[in-house]
C-alpha cells in the first residue's frame, strides 16, 4: 500500500509527535542531507552578500572621510564602482610617491604619505577578511551541531531496535515460579543493560559481540540470537526453568491465525501467517493486523502489540523492502 504525502501530513496534524519518530530516518536520506547543505549554503551566501554591500558602503564613507571625494561616473557615463574608484586613487598616490624624491618634502608630501599609510592600515581588505573568517567559523559551529544531532538520532534509533528485539526474547523465557518478582525484575534489568552494551546493529540485524568485538556464534556456527545469548547467562538460568515457552509436551491448538500452546496450565499465543502472504514491511502490517482482528484480537488487547512484534521478528520482516518494488 503506497502512502501519499497527504496521508503523512494528515497523520502529523493528528499526532505532531510523529515528526520526532520519523525525523531520524528522514535525516539519513541523501535528499535530506542535500536540502540541509543547500539551505546552509543559501544562508551563507545571503549573509556574505549583505556584508559585502555594507563593506562597499563603508569604502565610500572611508574614502570620503580621507580624501573628501566620492565615486562619480566613468568615461562610459556609468557610475564608477567603488573598487575602480579606489584603483584610480591608489594609482594617483603611487605616481605621487614615485615623484616624492624629486619634490620638496613639504606639508603636501607629508599629507599624501599619511593618506597612503592610513589606506594601508584602515583599508577594506582587512574588514572583508574578518567578516569572511567570522562567517566561516559560524558555519563550522552550525555544521558540527547538525552532525552531532544526526549522530545522536542514529544512536537513539539503534538503541530502540536493539531493545525491541531483546525484550521480545525475554518474553519467551519461562520463569521459575519460586523466584520473587523483585529478584526477577532486577536480573532482567541488569541483563537487558548488559546485552544493549554488548551488541550492535549490522545491516539491520542485531549482533552480539565478545570483548574483541567479534560476533558470538553457536555450535552450529550461526550468529547467536538474543534468546540464545539470554539462555547462556547464569543470571537468567537462576530464575528460569529449563523449558522454553511452548516446549516439549505442550498442547497446541490453532484458531484462525492464532496458535495457542498450553504448558503446565498456562496458554501462550502466537500469530501464524501464511507463507508468501506478504513481501514488504507495509504488506506485513496490513496482513498481520487483519489476521489479528479476524481472530478476535483488537488494538486495545494487550496481546495485539506482542503478537505482531514477535511475528515481525520470526518472519524476519526487517530484511524485506518497505514497499513492493
Amino acid at each position: 500500500m503506497e502512502i501519499t504525502k497527504e496521508q503523512i501530513n494528515e497523520a502529523i496534524q493528528k499526532d505532531p509527535t510523529l515528526v520526532e519518530s520519523i525525523l531520524p530516518t528522514i535525516i539519513e536520506t541523501e535528499k535530506a542531507k542535500e536540502l540541509i547543505t543547500s539551505k546552509a549554503d543559501l544562508i551563507f551566501q545571503e549573509k556574505i552578500g549583505e556584508e559585502v554591500k555594507k563593506i562597499h558602503n563603508q569604502y565610500d564613507d572611508d574614502v570620503f572621510s580621507v580624501l573628501g571625494e566620492r565615486a562619480g561616473t566613468g568615461d562610459d557615463g556609468q557610475k564608477l564602482k567603488t573598487y575602480d574608484f579606489l584603483k584610480l586613487k591608489y594609482k594617483e598616490l603611487k605616481d605621487l610617491k614615485e615623484q616624492k624624491d624629486s619634490l620638496t618634502k613639504d606639508a603636501k608630501v607629508v599629507e599624501l604619505q599619511n593618506e597612503i599609510d592610513k589606506l594601508k592600515t584602515d583599508g577594506g581588505a582587512k574588514h572583508v577578511q574578518s567578516i569572511f573568517d567570522q562567517a566561516r567559523q559560524n558555519w563550522e559551529t552550525e555544521k558540527t551541531t547538525y552532525l552531532q544531532q544526526i549522530e545522536d538520532s542514529k544512536k537513539e534509533n539503534e538503541t530502540f531496535m536493539k531493545s525491541t528485539e531483546i525484550k521480545s526474547a525475554i518474553s519467551r523465557l519461562k520463569f521459575n515460579p519460586d523466584t520473587p518478582d523483585s529478584i526477577k525484575q532486577m536480573v532482567i534489568s541488569n541483563v537487558e543493560s548488559q546485552l544493549l552494551k554488548e551488541s550492535k546493529i549490522e545491516e539491520g540485524k542485531l549482533v552480539f559481540v565478545d570483548q574483541h568485538n567479534k560476533p558470538l556464534v553457536g555450535q552450529d556456527h550461526k550468529i547467536k540470537s538474543a534468546f540464545d545469548v539470554l539462555m547462556s547467562l547464569d543470571a537468567i538460568k537462576d530464575i528460569t526453568t529449563s523449558e522454553e515457552k511452548g516446549g516439549g509436551g505442550a498442547k497446541t491448538e490453532i484458531h484462525g491465525s492464532i496458535q495457542t500452546t498450553n504448558v503446565e496450565g498456562k496458554d501462550t499465543k502466537k500469530l501464524i501467517l501464511p507463507e508468501g502472504s506478504f513481501k514488504s514491511k507495509v504488506e506485513f502490517i496490513n496482513v498481520s493486523e487483519k489476521a489479528l482482528m479476524d481472530s478476535g484480537i483488537t488494538r486495545k488487547d494487550p496481546e495485539w502489540d506482542r503478537l505482531k512484534n514477535e511475528a515481525y521478528l520470526e518472519y524476519k520482516v526487517s530484511e524485506l523492502p518497505t514497499q513492493n518494488v
